[in-house]
């Protein structure tokens, strides 16, 4: 019979094995440094219930508008010289297409990250999404490890490789 703790299983083999495949087609930060900085250690592989925080940049548009600007208000024979955008007017000049903030949502979602704990950032130009190491690590085909620190008193978690 089927309990709800093989049902739970059952789904996390299925979104692992989702992730994985979905991971296979994507390359990410190939130059990233690997193993523990100097001081710390690697105490172990992470609990997979342990939550971890991935950003995942998003596309953005009108860059070559924004630099024209930029050189306009720079230059003083520019009638535009000084007139600056405002935070605000430059995020919304450089906003991500709804399509492809869809994209990567449809993506994360296809690899059983629940994407209703990702958050845009203020630009939107990066999607900053809480998951379980299991599941980001299936995402990503890496493991997570537990570094440690003779004076923090916090273990750290982070990817074993480049990603």
């Amino acid at each position: 019979t089927w309990d709800l703790n093989m049902a739970a299983k059952v789904w996390i083999l299925i979104c692992a094995a989702m992730a994985v495949a979905a991971a296979s087609r994507v390359a990410l930060e190939p130059r990233q440094r690997v193993g523990a900085p100097n001081g710390w250690t690697i105490a172990g592989p992470a609990d997979n219930s342990t939550t971890v925080m991935l950003s995942f940049a998003i596309k953005l548009t009108n860059l070559e508008r924004l630099e024209k600007i930029f050189w306009d208000v720079s230059t003083p024979s520019s009638a535009a010289y000084g007139k600056h955008m405002s935070m605000a007017d430059v995020d919304a000049l450089v906003a991500p297409a709804p399509a492809s903030v869809a994209a990567v949502r449809t993506w994360l979602a296809a690899a059983c990250v629940d994407v209703a704990r990702c958050e845009e950032t203020a630009g939107r130009g990066f999607l900053n999404c809480r998951m379980p190491a299991s599941v980001a690590s299936a995402l990503l085909d890496v493991a997570f490890v537990s570094l440690a620190h003779a004076q923090w008193p916090y273990p750290v978690v982070r990817a074993d490789r480049s990603y």
